[in-house]
């Protein structure tokens, strides 16, 4: 049988989030997984540059790792064979440069062309919510493991921020007042409620909020 869409807005709000728990596990399963490439209104090319600045990293190593992303770095300046990328890379072992190369190309992320490695383009030409997850939770090293929290429960708070003020803003009630819920100051805090309200413990203002998201199409 084949699998009904499935969105949040479908449920009345009196059993919204009052639903049986591995339905709702498996709602905030398909939610996460859908929201990690979703796309940020950014700037990408802007965003970037401030980020390498700050880090004085490029944005392959950022995201990719060190290893990773010095190959898909070196690969930008043009394609190269193996044994080019060793040489300018005398640091990495030829069993490194291998293991990277592999996994590069399962990826999806290079491919060999007569002989040499070649960058696909167009990776960066859109910031998506893991990536600016990511640098959120390089910005502050230890958080997000102080709070016993998954890059998954960051993602899914870097994709709801926007969405956080605007559902006070509808209801016309401030984000700070009591009546509206507790008062999230960064993402981390945000994270925190999110991994709550997967197991069922909704804030005041949850039904109020974003229902009409198309990235819990076909949650189930």
């Amino acid at each position: 049988m084949a699998k009904e869409l499935l969105a949040l807005r479908d449920f009345p709000p009196f059993v919204r989030f009052e639903l049986e728990e591995r339905l709702r596990r498996k709602i905030f399963a398909a939610f996460a997984n859908r929201v990690a490439e979703a796309e940020v209104g950014i700037h990408p090319e802007i965003f970037w540059r401030s980020v390498e600045e700050e880090f004085e990293r490029s944005r392959y190593e950022l995201i990719f790792g060190t290893l990773s992303g010095t190959v898909l770095h070196a690969l930008e300046r043009g394609p190269l064979e193996a044994k080019e990328l060793l040489e300018r890379n005398p640091k990495l072992s030829p069993y490194s440069i291998y293991h990277a190369l592999v996994k590069l190309k399962h990826k999806q992320l290079i491919h060999k062309k007569d002989g040499r490695w070649e960058l696909r383009k167009g990776h960066f030409e859109h910031l998506s919510v893991s990536e600016l997850a990511k640098i959120i939770d390089l910005r502050q090293r230890g958080c997000r493991r102080k709070n016993a929290l998954s890059m998954t429960d960051v993602q899914m708070a870097t994709y709801l921020w926007p969405e956080y003020g605007r559902a006070a803003d509808r209801a016309g009630t401030s984000s700070l007042s009591a009546t509206y819920g507790r008062y999230y100051g960064d993402h981390f805090a945000l994270a925190r409620a999110v991994k709550e309200w997967a197991r069922g413990d909704p804030p005041l203002h949850a039904s109020s909020g974003r229902q009409d998201n198309s990235v819990l199409q076909g949650a189930v």
